[in-house]
Order: C-alpha cells, then sequence, then structure tokens
C-alpha cells in the first residue's frame, strides 16, 4: 500500500518482532496488585518492563546504580514508577 501510515507502521512492527526476537518484554510475577509504597523483587521487575518499553525514563530507571533484584531503590515503587505506570496505562487504554 501506498498509504503513508502504512509506511510509517512497517518499522514499528520491525521494532515489535525484534523484541519477540529477544524473549519478549521482561515479565512481572503474578500477584497482588502493586502500588505507590511497595518494594520488592515485583516491583523491580515492573520497573524493568516499563524501562524496556519505554514509559520509564532511563534515569529513573538506574536511579539506584545496582542490579534491580538487589537494589533497594530499584524495588520501590516510587513517585517516577507511578508515572510510568500511568504513561503506560494512557497509551493502553
Amino acid at each position: 500500500p501506498s498509504l503513508p501510515a502504512y509506511a510509517q507502521l512497517r518499522p514499528v512492527l520491525a521494532a515489535l518482532r525484534d523484541v519477540e526476537r529477544q524473549g519478549g518484554w521482561p515479565r512481572v510475577p503474578d500477584g497482588p496488585a502493586l502500588k505507590a509504597g511497595a518494594t520488592g523483587a515485583r516491583v523491580a521487575a515492573l520497573r524493568a518492563r516499563l524501562a524496556a518499553g519505554g514509559d520509564l525514563p532511563p534515569g529513573a530507571r538506574t536511579a539506584g546504580g545496582g542490579e534491580p533484584d538487589t537494589d533497594t531503590a530499584q524495588a520501590a515503587f516510587d513517585d517516577a514508577l507511578a508515572e510510568a505506570v500511568r504513561r503506560f496505562q494512557a497509551r493502553h487504554g
């Protein structure tokens, strides 16, 4: 098709297929709803997922400077993570 919108979708599809080839998006383990103030490995997994999708800015992702599962800052549901969740939810309806 010669529509401009089709041409704009092609690189997005290629990027999504690349994500799929690399194993997909990081997964957040099942459990209770996460909210501000929560801590732990599931919060770190949520942070990784939102960072991978571009909803969490890189600076917010590495605020603590360590690995997500061992770094307290990475495992805390803070204001930056709450804003990233809102961005994700707004994009996905």
